[in-house]
C-alpha cells in the first residue's frame, strides 16, 4: 500500500495518506472533466469521428480550427454533436499530426490528432541476417572496439551470402557516470548517436599520434575484454587535437552539418558541462564532443547508405529507457517521473523482482506534450533503420514502477494509451519504410500480444526459451532465433554454462541449479528428437551438428525474419549479459572470439550461410 501511495503522489494525485483518496479522486475527474476533448485523439485507417466528452453534451454547436501537418492556413468550421457526442470530421484528413481545437461558449480545448494507419508497415518478404553487438566486432582497424566503418564492413560480406540486414545492439550514446557502466540500454540520450563507435583511424590522423597514444591503442587492441574507459580517453584525446580545425577552419562538410543541425549544440554543451571544471575545459570539451557527434551522425548515415546500396537493411534497437543523469532526462525532464524506477515483478527467474534503474515517462504528460519525446526517438532511429526493435514492447501497455527505497517486489502497474503509441509507430514505420520487431519475450498477457499482431509489428519465438511445437503455429510476422543477447551462446546453453554460472554467483541456490539442468537436459533431448524426425539432423550429433540442424529448422518457418547470432556461428561460449548482474559480472565488455578478417576468412562459417541462405529461398 504504501508503494501505491507514493507512485499515485508521482503521478500528480493530492494525497498523503488513504484517506485523502476520495478528495483526490474527484479533484483529478473535475480536471478531466474540463476537457472538452482529450489531450490526442487517434484516427486510424481514415476514420473521421471525434469523440468529445460529455460536459458539451447539451450543446448543439461547436467551433472547430485544424491545422494539417506542413499547413499555414487553419481550416475552420461549425459543427453539431452527435448523439453518442462525438463530432464527423467534414472531409477526411491525410496520415500525420494534425492540431485541432474545439470551442464551446467561451471554453477551448486543444487536440494533436494523429491519423495514421492501423498496421505498421510491413516486409514484403522473409529475410534472414546476422546480429552482433557493435563493441564486440573488431578489425584491423579498430581501436579496440567496433566501429561504424566496421559494421558496413560486415554488411557487405554478408550480402554475399544473400543476408537481407545486419542487427546490433543499441548504438547511442555511453552514460559517462563516476560508476561506468557500459550498459547499452541506459543510454546518455535516444536521440543521438554513440560517439564510442566513430572511426578515428585515418592516415592523416595516424601521422599525427604521439608515441603514447599508438602505445595505448596496442593495449586495448590487445585486451580480452573491451576497455572502454581508455578507449573514450584515447578519442576523446584525438578529438580534442582535431576539433577546433574541423569545426572553425577545415572541414567544410563537418562546418555546413553542424550548422544545419543546430541540436548538436545543445547537446553538446550539456555534455560538457557534465564533465568540465573550469571555462577553458567546458570550451574544449564542447568543441570535442560537437565534432564526434557530427562524426558520428556522417559516419552512421554514410553506413546506411552503403548497406542499403548493398540490398542490406540496418536493424537498429531502440532501448525502454534512458539514464537519469543524461541528456534526455534533462531536456524533456517535464515527462520523466523523478523518484522512481522501473523494473519488472518477481517471478520464477527473479522471486525479488528487477529495477532496471531507469526513470518512467509519465503517462498523462507525455500526452499533454504531443508525444514530442517520444516521436523523435523513432524518427531518430528510422533515420537510418530499415527494422526497428523496440525493447519491452509492454511498455507501450504498462509499465512496472518502483518508488524509490522500495524493493522489486513493492511495485505498482502503471497503464499508458497503448494505441496512441501504436499510431505513431504506425505512421513513422509507413513514412520511413521500416518494419518494426516488438520485444514480447517473456510473461506477455495475451491483450499485448494481440495489439502486437493487430498493428502489425513483429513478434519474437526464441527457440532457447519456447516451446518447440509452438514454432509450427508462429505467424508470418515473427522473428526467429536461437537466442538473444541476454540469453547464453548455443553451445552454453547446450552445456548448461549459465546454470553454472548464475549458481556460482549466488543467483539460485543448489536446488534450483539442479532443476534448471534437468529441465535443461530434456529440452535438448527434445530439440534432437525433433531435428532427427525432421530429418535436419545427421547421425553423428557434435554441438556443431546440433547448431546447424537448429538454424535449418527455424530457417525453414514460416517466420518472417530469421536472426542468426554471428557468434554461434564459432561456437562461442560466453555470454554478453547476465540478467540480474551488473557491473561487477563483466556484462557487455565481451570482444569477439574471431576478427573480422579472421571469420570472413572462415570456409565453414562461409558454407553454413550459404545453407542458411538457400533454405530461406527455398522456404520463400
Amino acid at each position: 500500500m504504501a508503494s501505491l501511495l507514493k507512485v499515485l503522489k508521482a503521478l500528480g494525485a493530492r494525497l498523503d495518506t488513504l484517506s485523502d483518496l476520495e478528495n483526490a479522486y474527484r479533484y483529478r475527474l473535475a480536471q478531466l472533466e474540463s476537457r472538452l476533448i482529450e489531450p490526442v485523439v487517434v484516427l486510424f485507417d481514415g476514420a473521421r469521428s471525434l469523440p468529445v466528452k460529455s460536459n458539451v453534451d447539451s450543446c448543439k454547436r461547436v467551433e472547430c480550427r485544424l491545422l494539417l501537418e506542413g499547413e499555414r492556413r487553419v481550416k475552420s468550421w461549425f459543427a453539431e454533436l452527435k448523439e453518442n457526442r462525438t463530432l464527423n470530421l467534414p472531409f477526411r484528413i491525410p496520415f500525420g499530426y494534425h492540431r485541432f481545437e474545439i470551442a464551446v461558449e467561451g471554453l477551448l480545448s486543444k487536440a494533436l490528432i494523429i491519423s495514421a494507419p492501423s498496421k505498421a508497415y510491413q516486409l514484403k518478404s522473409k529475410i534472414w541476417g546476422v546480429y552482433i553487438p557493435l563493441y564486440a566486432l573488431y578489425s584491423k582497424r579498430s581501436w579496440g572496439a567496433g566501429t561504424y566503418n566496421d559494421l558496413l564492413t560486415l554488411s557487405r560480406w554478408v550480402s554475399k551470402f544473400g543476408a537481407g540486414f545486419v542487427g546490433t545492439t543499441p548504438l547511442l550514446p555511453l552514460n559517462p557516470n563516476h560508476t561506468f557502466d557500459p550498459s547499452p540500454y541506459t543510454p546518455f540520450s535516444k536521440v543521438f548517436w554513440s560517439e564510442f563507435y566513430v572511426d578515428l583511424n585515418t592516415p592523416s590522423n595516424l601521422r599525427k599520434l604521439s608515441h603514447t597514444l599508438k602505445q595505448r591503442i596496442k593495449e586495448v587492441n590487445a585486451s580480452k575484454k573491451v576497455d572502454y574507459e581508455n578507449i573514450i580517453k584515447i578519442k576523446e584525446l584525438v578529438a580534442a587535437n582535431l576539433a577546433e580545425e574541423a569545426i572553425e577552419n577545415g572541414d567544410h562538410t563537418i562546418k555546413r552539418y553542424i550548422k544545419e543541425h543546430p541540436e548538436l549544440e545543445e547537446y553538446a554543451r550539456f555534455r560538457a558541462s557534465k564533465q568540465a571544471s573550469s571555462n577553458k575545459e567546458y570550451e574544449a570539451r564542447f568543441k570535442q564532443h560537437l565534432y564526434l557527434q557530427t562524426l558520428a551522425q556522417l559516419q552512421l548515415k554514410h553506413l546506411a547508405s552503403q548497406t542499403k546500396k548493398h540490398g542490406v537493411k540496418l536493424y537498429l534497437d531502440l532501448p525502454l529507457g534512458c539514464s537519469p543523469d543524461g541528456y534526455d532526462a534533462w531536456r524533456w525532464s517535464n515527462i520523466f517521473v523523478k523518484d522512481v524506477y522501473v523494473g519488472a515483478p518477481p517471478d520464477s527467474f527473479f522471486p525479488k523482482g528487477q529495477n532496471w534503474g531507469i526513470n518512467p515517462i509519465h503517462p498523462e504528460k507525455i500526452r499533454e506534450e504531443g508525444y514530442d519525446y517520444f516521436i523523435q526517438c523513432i524518427q531518430h532511429h528510422m533515420r537510418f533503420a530499415q527494422i526497428l526493435r523496440l525493447d519491452h514492447v509492454m511498455a507501450l501497455h504498462r509499465l512496472y514502477w518502483i518508488p524509490k527505497g522500495a524493493g522489486g517486489d513493492e511495485g505498482v502497474y502503471v497503464e499508458y494509451n497503448a494505441e496512441e503509441f501504436y499510431a505513431i509507430i504506425s505512421l513513422e514505420s509507413h513514412r520511413h519504410r521500416c518494419a518494426v520487431i516488438g520485444e514480447n519475450l517473456g510473461t506477455v498477457p495475451n491483450y499485448i500480444n494481440n495489439a502486437i499482431q493487430r498493428h502489425g509489428l513483429i513478434g519474437c519465438f526464441i527457440l532457447q526459451i519456447k516451446p518447440l511445437a509452438a514454432l509450427q503455429n508462429v505467424s508470418t510476422n515473427t522473428l526467429t532465433a536461437l537466442n538473444t543477447h541476454d540469453m547464453p551462446p548455443f553451445k552454453a546453453y547446450l552445456e548448461g554454462r549459465d546454470i553454472k554460472l548464475r549458481f556460482k554467483m549466488g543467483l539460485i541456490d543448489k536446488e534450483q541449479a539442479e532443476n534448471e539442468i534437468t529441465q535443461r537436459t530434456h529440452q535438448i533431448e527434445e530439440l534432437r528428437q525433433h531435428l532427427k524426425t525432421a530429418k535436419l539432423l545427421k547421425k553423428s550429433q557434435s554441438e556443431k551438428d546440433l547448431l546447424e540442424a537448429a538454424l535449418k529448422l527455424l530457417a525453414l518457418s514460416k517466420a518472417k525474419i530469421l536472426l542468426v547470432n554471428l557468434e554461434d556461428l564459432w561456437l562461442e561460449e560466453e555470454a554478453h549479459n547476465i540478467p540480474g548482474t551488473g557491473v561487477e559480472a563483466g556484462n557487455w565488455r565481451k570482444r569477439a572470439k574471431f576478427s573480422i578478417e579472421q571469420f570472413t576468412n572462415d570456409k565453414d562459417i562461409a558454407k553454413l550461410l550459404n545453407l542458411l541462405s538457400e533454405y530461406r529461398k527455398d522456404n520463400d
